[in-house]
């Protein structure tokens, strides 16, 4: 029975997530907040996220790029095709999941003829939220968790969530989406059982050091004893060997589906108040319960099908055909030009990818950038440019000799043949006895024709002629 306590406060975490289950975490749970508005930020300009998307004209706030990071990284931290990918290519996934968050909290509150009323939004903080945190201390403690400043907040939240299960299950129904009724009812019963509380009294006989038949006898001896007028509490304090009910006297509260057997979570949520259980097989033996009260928090049938509904077009394709409608209701600009470049160069729009890879340098200083820009410009054969920028680069980290060697290819190809043959002379000099930079050098000589400069540093430094340096293009 060790861990109990925590099998508790997951369950009715698990619970508030069942309320909204349903492409991202946003979708996924009501309690993710909704920005209602990308108002721009105080915060510094150093900011991830500062001043980098416009949307409808304003400028989205840092706190929603911050909010977005961490979600990214709860959804895809232990994913790992994740790890292999690129700064860049992670970036434009978490802009994406940025933009589909304020598309939809546009159109739901702007767009979609939704009403919902303040005794609505009321009755589902007392039903949803207040039963299934009381034990945690109340809408208090919701609000703590889930990182709202005022109960106002809390509050706009609840009714965006209704807001948006309401229009997302009609769209789901309209682009397709259905659930069989076996399965719908299958995960019906089991949201129901996971949202219902049951408070009363326990006693635990365990069956490890006595076997089976030997602990279901004692459970039933003392189940007849409590049957016949005895005293539960003083009896859990004798016999119960269970820590919590044997030092409280039995005391069982807000205990939910899933803590302990199956057989437990039948007999005990289908009792009625006052039933004192016969032994139930629970975990290593048997338990002997009283039922005082039944408290639940789930959906009726008709709103739990519609949360399916949004959680299953939410993981569907079917969102991004909605999204490409939604947006023509919308202006999105990407501002950041290091958003912008990488967004260009996957679309071979390599002029452009240029100029904001360079914009992206100068802003932040990043070389990464200016290796980009400089590669688009190599593809452009715009080789004045080429040389251009690792010129820069060589101001930058003359230790970086990759510079040199690039904008040596540059020249070359811009007909100053002996002045690039010079630099890559100054720049074998300057690599000393870094094998690495020789064999960039060596591979240069060789995308260059020069063979016989090639020949010779591979006989310097010794490299095989099956070597991966010896074949690979250097970029």
């Amino acid at each position: 029975m060790q861990g109990k306590k925590t099998k508790v406060i997951l369950a009715i975490v698990s619970a508030i997530i069942i309320i909204s289950v349903g492409v991202t975490i946003y979708f996924i749970s009501s309690s993710k907040k909704s920005s209602t508005a990308p108002t721009p930020s105080d915060s510094s300009k150093d900011a991830f996220g500062y001043h980098a998307l416009k949307f409808n004209g304003e400028y989205v706030s840092t706190d929603i790029f911050s909010e977005e990071r961490n979600n990214f990284f709860e959804k895809w931290s232990r994913n790992a095709e994740m790890m292999y990918k690129t700064d860049e290519e992670r970036n434009d996934m978490l802009l994406d999941e940025i933009i589909k968050r304020l598309v939809i909290e546009y159109y739901v509150n702007n767009k979609a003829s939704v009403q919902v009323t303040k005794a609505e939004v009321d009755d589902y903080i007392k039903k949803y939220i207040e039963t299934a945190y009381a034990q945690e201390g109340g809408v208090q403690a919701y609000m703590d968790g889930m990182g709202f400043k005022t109960k106002d907040d809390m509050i706009k939240n609840t009714e965006f969530y209704i807001k948006r299960l309401r229009y997302f299950s009609k769209i789901a129904t309209q682009y397709g989406v259905s659930i069989s009724d076996s399965d719908f009812e299958k995960q019906y019963a089991d949201h129901k059982i996971k949202n219902t509380q049951a408070f009363g009294k326990r006693i635990h006989i365990s069956s490890k050091s006595r076997g089976d038949q030997a602990a279901l006898q004692l459970a039933q001896d003392i189940y007849n004893k409590i049957k016949n007028g005895e005293d539960f509490a003083k009896l859990a304090k004798e016999k119960s060997e269970d820590d919590e009910t044997k030092s409280s006297g039995g005391v069982m509260q807000y205990i939910t589906g899933g803590i302990y057997s199956k057989d437990f979570d039948k007999a005990v949520f289908s009792a009625k108040p006052g039933q004192l259980l016969p032994p139930i097989s629970n975990m290593s033996g048997y338990d002997v319960v009283y039922v005082q009260k039944i408290v639940d928090f789930y959906h009726p049938k008709d709103e739990y099908k519609d949360i399916l509904l949004m959680q299953k077009f939410g993981e569907s394709d079917k969102l991004n055909s909605w999204l490409e409608v939604a947006k023509k209701s919308v202006t999105i600009e990407i501002t950041d030009p290091a958003f912008k470049a990488y967004r260009e160069f996957k679309s071979k729009d390599l002029k452009n990818a240029a100029t904001h890879y360079k914009e992206a340098f100068d802003k932040t200083k990043y070389e990464m950038f200016l290796q980009k820009a400089a590669e688009c410009y190599k593809s452009l054969g715009n080789w004045d440019k080429v040389i251009e920028l690792n010129d820069i680069g060589i101001d930058t980290n003359p230790e970086q000799l990759e510079y040199s060697i690039n904008k040596a290819e540059g020249l070359y190809k811009n007909q100053k043949k002996d002045e690039a043959l010079k630099l890559l002379k100054e720049t074998e000099a300057k690599a000393s006895d870094n094998s690495y930079f020789k064999q960039l050098i060596m591979q240069m000589y060789k995308n260059l024709g020069l063979t016989d400069e090639a020949d010779r540093i591979q006989k310097e430094i010794k490299v095989p002629e099956s070597s991966p340096a010896t074949s690979t293009k250097n970029k």
